[in-house]
This record gives structure tokens, sequence and C-alpha cells, in this order.
């Protein structure tokens, strides 16, 4: 199910406040640990989607990039209805994604349809994140 917003402000405003309500009360709230930089990537890939701009993001590792990305991914399938796939580099990235999907997915509460795509497989790989729940 999702909720169609009513305007692109409005889907704006929505993905931002959702994004931070996540990190600022969600994760923390089931004790998960918020790293740093990651709100703020989150919320930038939030504002790109929901203005309908690209981005790049660049980080080290162990920032929490799955995390950063899937939040924003999992709320605009929400908000807007329209499908998300993930394409991904390997297989072995793709697996760490179907446990990461599960569990923002359960965080939010909101079990979206996710599509991974692998160049070495050629094949999507439906990660419902409502599977083995």
């Amino acid at each position: 199910m999702f909720y169609k917003a009513k305007t692109d402000k409005e889907l704006s405003d929505t993905m931002i406040n959702e994004t931070m309500n996540f990190y600022n009360r969600t994760l923390k709230g089931h004790g998960y640990e918020v790293r740093d930089g990651q709100p703020d990537m989150a919320l930038d890939i939030a504002e790109a989607m929901a203005d309908n701009q690209h981005i790049i993001v660049e980080a080290r590792v162990g920032i929490g990039k799955s995390f950063a990305y899937l939040v924003p991914l999992i709320l605009y399938n929400k908000f807007d209805g329209n499908p998300v796939v993930i394409a991904t580099s390997s297989i072995a990235l793709q697996e760490q994604l179907k446990d990461d999907i599960k569990k923002v997915s359960r965080l939010i509460n909101e079990f979206s349809k996710i599509n991974l795509a692998s160049p070495y497989n050629g094949i999507f790989s439906n990660a419902n994140s409502y599977n083995d729940i």
C-alpha cells in the first residue's frame, strides 16, 4: 500500500521528515548505532529523490551506506508508489541487501517490493521485505 503525495513539495517534505524521524527516533529507539555522516547521506538521497534529481555519493567503509540509501528508497516507494530497483556489483552484496531490506522494513513498518539486479546474473531478484518475517 502506498500513500500518494499530492504535490512534489509534499513528497519532499514527507521524505525529509520521515528520514529524519528514522534516524532521530526509530533507529536509536531499537538500539542501533547512528553512525557519523549516515543521517546526512540519507537526507541528501531523500532530497535528491523527492526533487527528481540524480545524486552520486562516496563514503568510507563502515558508515552504513546500505541503510542510508535503503531508508529513502523504501519511504519513496511508500509515499510515491514507484517501483524500486537496486543494481549491485555482486551477488554477495545482493545477499547483504536482502537482510538489510528486511531490517529497515521492519523498523519503518513498511514492507515494500524491492528488486535487486546484478550484472553477473542479469536476473532481477525479488527482495520482498515481507518474505521470511
